[in-house]
């Protein structure tokens, strides 16, 4: 029998009959805690923490439940079509979200000579391309021309390789600009064969579903950031191009230069461009209209490969890596997904601190 403050927690059955097994708990204290005694021999659990998790889980499944709806719609209109509605319905919904004022902060540190009012602009219309990019998951593989060219895409090599399949493996660089997923779909394409891509999961388990079942049709091998630079290096040995995205921040990073601010950064195409001798090259991403894209190949930086490169060596070239990165954005300034802190706390109150105040 169970007394007042205990919980039958299972049930076990014994000669042929289910008997509750009573665990005994201790009361709950004043802030909602339980405290168990006996030299910390047990779980401590909170009804807030109860409630956080719940509340959590309520908020994931409703974003996956928006995300579904969305993509319904957008797979029933043409490609354009779905662009546009994309870029209505988040460029309404974006600059009045909490993320809107990080977007801003992220704007003014990377194009200081903006003013306030230009910066507002750029803010608005990166959450029309975020829109239109969510939009066209369902239309990657059309927009992109597998096995051929696209009406939706202008491809421009310059980066003196005629074939880049032929002829890498090759790191490819880039930010996360207009629709980043088709960019990575594009280049697979021109290498003609599997493409390793770093990425960063989503918190939401039901997102982070959604979105790789949108991935599995686009024949490449993703590769969760934790951990990555071994799983990198493992493809570019095999002969596959690997490819990531360099524009955000990196607990643990090198602090190197982006936008002429210090910011923690991945070492990681430097280490890779220096074990391996593969050329990184950057490549850029430019909306031009609802569903029409214009993807740029730029020429190839190579670092001098070796198997214990100098930390100078690998900061240096970091370096003219994310100065080619920051020459993409500003190619498309406006289409830069910059809705997480790109730089340091302490770093972004003191130089937008000082602004302010000019």
């Amino acid at each position: 029998m169970a007394v007042q403050g205990d919980e039958p927690c299972y049930r076990r059955f014994h000669r042929g009959q289910a008997r509750p097994v009573v665990v005994r708990q201790a009361p709950l204290e004043e802030d909602g805690h339980r405290r168990v005694q006996g030299g910390g021999h047990g779980i401590a659990v909170s009804n807030s923490t109860r409630r956080k998790k719940t509340g959590r889980h309520a908020i994931w499944w409703l974003q996956a439940a928006g995300l579904k709806l969305f993509w319904g719609v957008s797979a029933r209109l043409p490609p354009a079509r779905a662009s546009a509605f994309g870029r209505r319905v988040i460029g309404w919904i974006g600059p009045r979200s909490r993320m809107h004022a990080g977007v801003l902060a992220n704007l003014s540190m990377a194009f200081p000579e903006r003013s306030p009012a230009e910066i507002r602009l750029l803010g608005a219309e990166m959450w029309e391309s975020l829109g239109a990019t969510l939009a066209e998951y369902p239309h990657l593989r059309t927009l992109a021309g597998e096995g051929g060219g696209s009406p939706h895409l202008e491809v421009r090599n310059l980066s003196g390789v005629e074939d880049l399949g032929g002829n890498g493996p090759f790191i490819f660089i880039s930010a996360h600009l207009a629709n980043w997923e088709l960019m990575a779909l594009a280049v697979r394409h021109r290498c003609g064969r599997p493409l390793g891509m770093l990425y960063n999961p989503q918190k939401n388990p039901r997102l982070e579903a959604m979105i790789q079942g949108q991935r599995e049709a686009m024949k490449s091998r993703y590769i969760p950031v934790k951990n990555a630079v071994h799983g990198l290096f493992r493809s570019l040995r095999r002969g596959e191009s690997v490819a990531l995205l360099m524009d955000y921040r990196v607990k643990g990073g090198d602090l190197i230069p982006f936008f002429g601010v210090p910011a923690t950064t991945s070492t990681a195409p430097a280490w890779l461009a220096a074990r391996t001798g593969c050329g990184v090259i950057p490549v850029g991403m430019e909306r031009l209209g609802d569903a029409r894209y214009r993807l740029t190949f730029h020429p190839p930086l190579y670092m001098e490969a070796g198997d214990k490169p100098a930390r100078e060596a690998i900061d240096a070239f970091t370096g003219q890596l994310n100065e080619r990165v920051a020459e993409l954005i500003r190619a498309a300034p406006g289409q830069w997904l910059c809705t997480k802190r790109r730089w340091p706390e302490e770093a972004m109150k003191s130089v937008l601190g000082r602004r302010t105040s000019t």
